[in-house]
């Protein structure tokens, strides 16, 4: 297959993120994709080609199937700077037997490295078989899972110091002023741009999402249709168990959208854990949504820019905290003004949510059009996961957004308690719920927290490579949402 006839996906130093991690997100898609490794000098040593979580073919120098995929494990270990390359290609019209599934060979190839490259073997003889299942369906358990090693990574170099997303002086009560001529995008090796897989100029592919939760009202309108008949789009992040990394999801949302040259309002709706945090700039904000809740202030009062002239922030609180019996107040109608109003001037309007599904989550979602699950995947976390589907349940149907996805977060593939959730999200979630794209646990984001900014501005130049999962997220909710897909932009060639 030339490689005119590829569509490149993603790219990066398997630095920060592993060989597992790269084959666990790219192996929950169902499109044929290819995962090509590379020696430091760029020059490929091995393939691996996956469809709908089997792996269907692998090539290593010589080898090929089961030895290639090992030999290719083995290869990353020894090599000292290795890269890889994800691309998409038309499915062939014959395909050959399939490998076998991803989560065995991977783990296969985990327990091989742990004893020296030989499988671990029973009493027997035979080396344990463990099943990690990707279909919605059927669920089996993981026996050799809990003994994959964890994974070992090296910490991220830290970089230079970066300014905070948010600029300007801090005496300003109608937001923080943005700079004249913002930062222009530096592109790098690990750089992704959200293509959908379709050539330029092709149609958006349309997603249904079939199960009870349409999120529709009673006389069977969309939520996205209510409001005056303009398309609008109040996307609430949540998740019923605090710490799962709401967030951090959100804020590097939010940041992926505005880099597509979308407008976006980033909503902080948790007076506890605000986003300013994150990103160092707490000490900005004069006004926040709450008080634009209390009618003390209006919602430009409460407003920050940014260095991206696309994405501002409306923190929750702002210098002084608000009484507690104001907090016990039901805010409903004022969230449900509040965003409508943001959504008549960004494109796309994004809340982050307190933990849990009631209370002041309850509140917000009543103004928002859509909702995007948070899945720690932690066991913790996913036992307690279905208070989202009930909570939703019980909502009712003329308040109640559409569920545009559930995004696992902090992935450990060497982990098998965090493989388990990934399983266990498969079988049980409603059909469709789960994206295609999981978030890996990285030093990554301990780095950013420390430099106060989101990840893809942690170094402008070389991004970590866990970043682009970001754009890769928000690829796949413009499929979900229905929105136009920004035009690939030509590229000149080489040589």
């Amino acid at each position: 297959m030339s490689a005119a006839e590829r569509i490149a996906v993603m790219e990066g130093e398997l630095e920060g993120i592993d060989l597992v991690e790269v084959l666990q997100v790219v192996g929950i898609g169902r499109q044929y994709t290819g995962v090509e490794l590379r020696k430091a000098d760029q020059s490929p040593f091995g393939t691996v080609f996956i469809k709908a979580g089997k792996v269907v073919s692998a090539v290593a120098g010589q080898a090929r199937g089961r030895d290639a995929f090992f030999a290719l494990f083995a290869q990353v270990a020894t090599e000292s700077r290795k890269f890889f390359h994800v691309f998409r290609m038309e499915t062939p019209r014959e395909l050959p037997e399939p490998v076998g599934s991803l989560g065995n060979l991977m783990l296969e190839a985990l327990a091989r490295s742990k004893n020296g490259g030989t499988p671990q073997k029973t009493s027997s003889g035979v080396m344990p078989r463990p099943t990690v299942v990707r279909n919605d369906n059927e669920t089996t358990k993981n026996p050799a899972a809990e003994a994959a090693p964890p994974s070992a990574r090296q910490p991220a170099p830290p970089s230079q110091r970066r300014p905070s997303l948010a600029s300007g002086p801090a005496s300003q009560r109608a937001g923080v002023s943005e700079p004249a001529s913002p930062p222009a995008r530096q592109p790098s090796s690990t750089e992704i741009v959200a293509r959908q897989g379709t050539p330029s100029g092709a149609g958006v592919r349309r997603v249904s999402l079939p199960g009870k939760l349409s999120g529709t009202d009673s006389s069977g309108s969309s939520a996205r249709e209510r409001g005056g008949g303009k398309s609008r789009v109040v996307l609430g992040v949540v998740s019923p168990k605090g710490g799962s990394g709401k967030t951090t999801i959100a804020l590097n949302l939010a940041l992926s959208f505005a880099r597509q040259d979308r407008s976006v309002t980033l909503v902080d709706g948790d007076i506890n854990g605000d986003v300013l945090s994150a990103i160092a700039s707490r000490q900005r904000a004069t006004f926040g949504a709450i008080d634009v809740l209390m009618d003390k202030v209006g919602p430009e009062a409460a407003m920050l820019k940014t260095v991206l002239p696309h994405l501002r922030i409306m923190p929750a609180i702002g210098e002084q905290l608000p009484e507690t019996a104001a907090l016990l107040q039901d805010h409903s109608k004022g969230w449900q003004a509040l965003l409508r109003r943001l959504s008549e001037e960004s494109e796309i309007v994004i809340v982050d949510g307190p933990a849990g599904m009631f209370g002041g989550t309850r509140q917000f979602l009543s103004g928002c059009t859509h909702v995007l699950g948070v899945l720690q995947a932690e066991l913790i976390a996913s036992r307690s996961f279905s208070t989202l589907q009930r909570a939703l349940e019980m909502t009712p149907p003329s308040e109640r957004p559409q569920v545009v996805g559930v995004v696992l977060n902090m992935l450990q593939a060497r982990h098998g308690g965090s493989v388990k959730v990934l399983q266990d999200a498969c079988a049980h979630l409603p059909r469709g719920w789960l994206l295609d794209t999981a978030i890996p646990r990285s030093d990554a984001f301990l780095d950013a927290t420390e430099e106060g900014v989101p990840l893809r501005l942690l170094d402008e130049e070389n991004p970590p490579a866990v970043s682009w999962l970001f754009d890769t997220l928000a690829g796949e909710i413009t499929e979900r949402l229905e929105l136009e897909v920004p035009e690939r932009k030509p590229r000149p060639f080489l040589v």
